[in-house]
């Protein structure tokens, strides 16, 4: 005898628990300055980086401004606290953005800082005066450094190949997939490039403002502002994809190999002391052209290639469409769950 069938509603609507169905954990989460990892997703390995690297970083943070209540400010060795105080706070947000959104170039960046610190930390305890806080310091860095880097090296290769975040951020296709990377990339020069102007203006400074020409002062007392426009439209422009914004980040990013070129050239004319603040301005200025170049080069191929080709939607839709992306998908597994068990027991 056939079974009876019937049309009548089910009494109670259907959920995930009455067939002892869970809801799946996101693996994404949306922010403001877009998506990023869930907790549920980082490994063991990259938890144990990121509590080393933040004890590391705040130890370091601590003597760094110890050191600075010490030295004399006319001191190669103040400048060079203030410097290391600067990229101390700039790899605060390197190894905490890169291992959330999975930016194997900001990683590689905080690991090449790590190699510059634990560097200028040896050569400043050899050549220096040794007091005990540069040995505290030169021990605490030589403990974390080697783990810090070779570790880091890893998972930044982990990262470049497994582009996770990437996909559930625009999905599979592979034109928004490279769009994607493109602006990291740019974000990131960005940051870099912010990172050297201010390293730059630390060293210039370091010398006395006092010191300088009138010139001088008219230069540096304009190009802060410039420095800091530059680098908000840049973000910006690239953030909203706005074209006008990205003009006037051209227009501003003139100014920058125009000063360090100023700066060679006065250096060289007019300063007479070669000491470490010497040398250092122009290793810094060195790295700050070719990262500008870089910077410029990439986001003139990100405005024409990429420009308006849905990225911004999929990588900063709000929080409502993504919570109706989710609320379908649970819908569909319950639907397919659904029709399983029915098929099992006609």
């Amino acid at each position: 005898m056939e079974p009876a069938l019937t049309t009548d509603e089910p009494d109670s609507p259907i959920s995930l628990s009455r067939f002892n169905l869970k809801p799946i954990p996101p693996r994404v989460q949306n922010t403001y300055f877009g998506k990023i990892r869930a907790f549920n997703t980082f490994t063991v390995l990259e938890w144990a980086y990121l509590v080393a690297a933040l004890v590391a970083l705040t130890a370091s943070l601590g003597i760094t401004i110890q050191r600075l209540t010490v030295e004399k400010p006319s001191e190669s060795d103040f400048t060079f606290a203030i410097l290391l105080l600067l990229t101390i706070v700039f790899c605060y947000h390197y190894v905490i953005h890169s291992i959330f959104t999975e930016r194997w170039d900001e990683l590689m960046v905080f690991v090449i800082s790590n190699v510059i610190v634990l560097v200028y930390c040896i050569v400043n305890y050899i050549n220096g005066v040794q007091p005990t806080t540069k040995l505290v310091r030169l021990i605490f860095i030589c403990g974390f450094s080697p783990f810090l880097i070779i570790v880091g090296i890893l998972q930044s290769f982990r990262y470049c190949r497994s582009n996770n975040l990437i996909v559930y951020t625009v999905g599979g296709i592979s034109s928004l997939q490279d769009s994607c990377r493109i602006f990291y990339i740019c974000s990131s020069l960005l940051k870099f490039d912010l990172q050297l102007q201010l390293s730059m203006l630390i060293l210039v400074m370091g010398k006395g403002v006092l010191a300088m020409s009138l010139t001088q002062k008219i230069i540096l007392a304009s190009g802060v502002p410039v420095t800091f426009l530059f680098i908000i439209f840049g973000f910006l422009g690239l953030r909203y994809e706005n074209k006008a914004f990205m003009i006037v980040f051209y227009v501003l990013g003139l100014f920058e190999p125009g000063y360090i070129i100023y700066k060679f050239y006065y250096t060289i004319t007019y300063e007479t002391d070669v000491d470490a603040t010497y040398d250092a301005t122009f290793v810094c200025g060195y790295f700050a052209l070719v990262i500008w170049v870089l910077l410029i080069v990439a986001t003139v191929y990100f405005v024409i290639s990429h420009f308006g080709k849905g990225l911004k939607e999929k990588m900063f839709e709000n929080k409502s469409q993504n919570q109706q992306s989710q609320n379908s998908g649970v819908v569909n597994e319950s639907a397919t769950a659904i029709e399983t068990r029915v098929d099992e027991n006609p």
